[in-house]
């Protein structure tokens, strides 16, 4: 019988060829779709899952009393002493955030950020080794256990155990030993290519909040009862008078899909992105299905014949019904099929989309991928099934073929079909509106042909105020240069924060940075009153925008100063026009702009020409290596960082 079913499938799959070409590829581009969309939800959903105690490891978070947003961070000295007051807390380990090196192997020189982390952390993370003893890697102050991939980067080949590396930040370089090669799984929210003990950090003080603490349970132990103990735990370490903030467990495995959490070790990703993309594959794969159902139903009249010969033959509903399934289940397995080798061929487009390596893996996914074409073999017989094998012979030998309420069900297959690819379609248009709004709003500065080169911090006071002599001198020499300065402001990662400020009208708290001359001119930001920065003038003078002196409530805020600390005991000698100096997704506040020449800025500025661009970059490296040789020149355009913000 299933020999019988299969044979007539294929026959009518042969005889409709147009039919069946249009319900393949539909489908398969549905399935596609729902493939990539499972396996994006599917390393979203499975990161730290591949830990040995997974279950059992915990992140301590923080939380201040008389506020919401909680932090990753947590203090210094809290898991040392949970594993001292807590039995049921058997191991910690503590992390300090990436900080970019220069990472020198001989002639190979990179900017890599590197990873602070107690020795610990291989016993109680279970990091697949590649190369050295993991469990005491990190046992020598001097030690740094790298990733499977900058070891290949930096020795190729060689045997990297027992290789010193130099290690360099703030103008100091250390020998560092080779002691262990690891895979960072893609699925790891903890990734480093770099990673040495935290000895190495200048730590603060016992209680100040500036690690990520991990920490591993016992077996039986209960996370709710131990986080209730908590509050008392903080109080009796600091004091009931400085106890403003509170501590709490978070699971590590829900630790990737946690983006309220601030300051985490990798950014977090927020889980609205994958059902959203989950909801949109769904929609592609109902509208395939329901074109399939509209062809069935165009094509029921030309197979009446056939349905009415094989019920005057003798077969019976249900024969037709799994028949018609059969054909259903055939087109949605030739579907899948295909579907796969879509898959496969655009993986690497998606992976660059959704900023991933995924891999499809067909062997350990097959019973998904199996139940999807089951599913969508279900899904689209099930009409076909149901309404064709229910016609009666009489009338359908009679050509006389008159399906009950026609006009309803097929208006609704329509609506159906069409409504969601409607919605797709205005949705597409509109995300290209806002991407095009996002690439080409004015920000109130002319971030076009201005290189960013990013010096860590890494620089010596000295060779960063060498480099803007240098540039600036270059800058007279050269057409291509048109101007140059300094800052502590990296549009691409913002690192300054908002200070409070009493006036008259109230208080609010300002944006401040540090810049050094021609910042203005670099940028091309409007001056609206005042002057600009003079080398003639004091240096303790600053700028404002207009939504500091809208803050003051000031007529004239020329001669006057901003009260709220010893930063701000500067001359207000000028007001520029706002800009965006954050994303879009924020407004324009407050900004004190201060003049800091001769200071560590971390940022320098250099707008170039467009003739030769790459004779110009030349020539800035080329200064760069004459006053810095041992750190890498690292730079970006300014317009790519911008567009890199909206990525997600």
């Amino acid at each position: 019988m299933l020999r019988n079913y299969l044979t007539v499938a294929l026959r009518n799959l042969m005889r409709y060829k147009v039919y069946s070409c249009i319900n393949i590829a539909g489908l398969a581009i549905g399935i596609a779709f729902c493939i990539l969309t499972y396996l994006y939800i599917q390393y979203q959903w499975h990161f730290d899952t591949f830990h040995a105690h997974a279950d059992r490891l915990y992140r301590v978070n923080c939380t201040p009393l008389r506020g919401k947003v909680k932090s990753a961070l947590s203090p210094l000295m809290a898991g040392p002493m949970m594993v001292k007051d807590f039995p049921e807390v058997v191991q910690v380990v503590r992390f300090h955030s990436p900080i970019d090196h220069t990472v020198r192997y001989e002639d190979r020189l990179l900017i890599e950020p590197v990873l602070f982390a107690d020795p610990e952390i291989f016993s109680m993370f279970s990091f697949p080794p590649v190369r050295g003893e993991l469990e005491t890697a990190l046992n020598s102050k001097y030690s740094v256990v790298m990733s499977r991939q900058m070891a290949r980067n930096l020795f190729g080949d060689e045997d990297p155990l027992g290789k010193m590396v130099s290690l360099g930040y703030y103008g100091k370089s250390d020998p560092f030993a080779v002691t262990g090669v690891v895979d960072v799984p893609i699925h790891s929210s903890i990734r480093f290519n770099l990673l040495i003990p935290l000895e190495n950090w200048g730590a603060g003080g016992d209680w100040s909040i500036d690690v990520n603490t991990y920490i591993r349970l016992a077996k039986d132990a209960d996370p709710a009862a131990l986080e209730a103990r908590l509050p008392a735990f903080v109080k009796a370490y600091v004091g009931e008078r400085n106890a403003y903030f509170q501590l709490h467990l978070q699971p590590l495995t829900r630790v990737h899909l946690s983006p309220e959490i601030n300051k985490p070790l990798q950014p977090a990703s927020d889980p609205l992105y994958a059902y959203v993309l989950a909801g949109i594959a769904l929609a592609v794969l109902l509208i395939a299905c329901v074109n399939f159902v509209n062809l069935s139903v165009g094509m029921s009249s030309g197979r009446s014949r056939e349905v009415g010969m094989r019920k005057v033959l003798g077969a019976k509903r249900p024969q037709l019904a799994r028949q018609f399934f059969g054909e259903a289940m055939l087109l949605s397995f030739l579907a899948l099929i295909v579907g796969l080798a879509l898959a496969e061929l655009f993986l690497p487009t998606f992976n660059a989309l959704v900023n991933v390596d995924l891999t499809m893996r067909p062997v350990s996914n097959w019973r998904a991928f199996i139940g999807l074409g089951v599913i969508v073999g279900l899904v689209t017989g099930i009409y076909p099934a149901m309404v064709l094998s229910g016609y009666q012979p009489v009338e359908m030998m009679r050509r006389r073929l008159h399906p009950s309420r026609p006009g309803f069900f097929r208006r609704s297959l329509v609506v159906a079909q069409f409504v969601p690819s409607i919605v797709l379609i205005c949705a597409v248009l509109v995300m290209s509106e806002q991407m095009d709004f996002l690439m080409t709003k004015n920000l109130g500065f002319d971030k076009d042909q201005i290189v960013m080169i990013d010096t860590h911090y890494g620089l010596p006071l000295k060779a960063q105020t060498s480099l803007l002599a240098v540039y600036r001198q270059a800058a007279d020499q050269h057409r291509d240069i048109l101007s140059v300065t300094a800052s502590e402001l990296g549009f691409k990662r913002p690192n300054f924060g908002a200070s409070p400020v009493r006036t008259e009208a109230g208080s609010f708290s300002c944006f401040a940075f540090g810049a050094d001359y021609d910042f203005l001119e670099t940028f091309d930001i409007e001056l609206v009153a005042g002057s600009d920065f003079s080398r003639a003038s004091s240096p303790k003078v600053v700028l404002v925008n207009e939504a500091a002196v809208a803050k003051t409530g000031w007529a004239d805020p020329l001669g006057r100063k901003l009260p709220g600390g010893g930063i701000w005991d500067r001359e207000i000698v000028g007001v520029i026009r706002n800009f965006h100096f954050f994303s879009l997704h924020q407004g324009i506040g407050p900004l004190a702009l201060k003049l800091t020449p001769g200071k560590l800025m971390g940022y320098l500025y250099v707008k170039i020409g467009s003739e030769d661009i790459p004779g110009t970059l030349a020539l800035l490296k080329e200064k760069w290596d004459q006053v810095a040789p041992d750190q890498a020149f690292d730079y970006s355009f300014l317009d790519e960082a911008f567009a890199r913000q909206y990525r997600s």
